[in-house]
């Protein structure tokens, strides 16, 4: 967010260049981790930047799109670990179930017709239980990947702001677009040989 405000304080490319230093600057007295690496991402990203003129007007390119550094991955603001815990929460929930259902059926009684009745009616009573254990896991398991998605939502969210911002800020140099300038400036050295 501090990025994206920094960046969005300009209007242009030409605005962007004035400024290119003091957001560096104030990108590299950035404490705590998420902020060090996005500061980390900025100053990688700044080394793909070209001076450029335009209408006489010197301004910045940028060589590489901004999502190749600004990412969830690359930032490492990914689920990382926290994408196993809803598995384990089924794992879990699972293997208590079962767990109990065995020490249930260990204890069932099976020498009369009055035992099996008995041992029948707590074994489903044990199982009834056992499966509530399962249904806990499993909401668990919901809940928590639906907040997972929630804030890895908005995090994305936030990047894809600040790459927007830096788009609209600076004009891509493509390979087709170099290439273009190239050819016409061989044209025109042509024309003047």
């Amino acid at each position: 967010r501090w990025l994206s405000r920094k960046i969005m304080e300009v209007d242009n490319a030409a605005g962007l260049k004035e400024k290119v230093d003091e957001i560096t600057e104030s990108a590299q007295q950035q404490r705590g981790k998420a902020a060090r690496s996005v500061a980390f991402a900025w100053s990688e990203y700044r080394e793909t930047f070209v001076d450029h003129e335009e209408n006489g007007v010197s301004v910045l390119r940028n060589a590489v799109r901004p999502s190749a550094f600004f990412n969830l991955e690359d930032l490492r603001f990914g689920p990382g670990f926290w994408r196993v815990v809803p598995g384990l929460f089924v794992t879990s929930g699972l293997f208590l179930t079962f767990l109990g259902l065995i020490s249930a059926l260990s204890s069932m009684d099976l020498t009369t017709p009055e035992k099996v009745t008995d041992s029948l009616k707590t074994l489903l009573t044990i199982a009834s239980a056992k499966f509530i254990m399962s249904l806990t896991g499993l909401a668990c398991s919901i809940l928590f990947t639906i907040v997972l998605r929630i804030g890895l939502g908005r995090v994305e969210a936030v990047i894809h702001r600040l790459c927007g911002a830096i788009e609209d800020r600076l004009t891509y140099v493509s390979l087709e677009a170099l290439a273009v300038e190239q050819l016409r400036t061989i044209r025109e050295q042509r024309h003047n040989f």
